[in-house]
């Protein structure tokens, strides 16, 4: 952790901030959480698996790396989102 991280307060919900640093966050921490969490995850695997479709299909070389680093992209979302405890965290309940 950085010296930054190890100066913030952490609030009752476990946070360094306890709001979400995001409006996505914001909704996946809320009572529909796990809803939007699955809404999120299935839009993100369908652009993944579309996007995976264009490259199988061929691409130029320079539109290749593009569409790799967006693909890349697309998979880390999914895996941050899918992981997130949504709907489980209190916000000063």
């Amino acid at each position: 952790m950085s010296a930054m991280q190890d100066d913030l307060p952490m609030a009752g919900d476990g946070t360094a901030t306890g709001f979400g640093m995001t409006d996505l966050e914001e909704r996946l921490g809320g009572p529909q959480g796990r809803d939007v969490q699955e809404r999120t995850t299935a839009m993100l695997a369908d652009r993944a698996q579309r996007l995976r479709a264009l490259m199988d299909a061929g691409l130029p070389p320079n539109e290749f790396r593009k569409a790799s680093a967006a693909h890349a992209a697309l998979e880390a979302a999914f895996d941050i989102v899918s992981r997130f405890p949504a709907g489980s965290q209190t916000r000063g309940q």
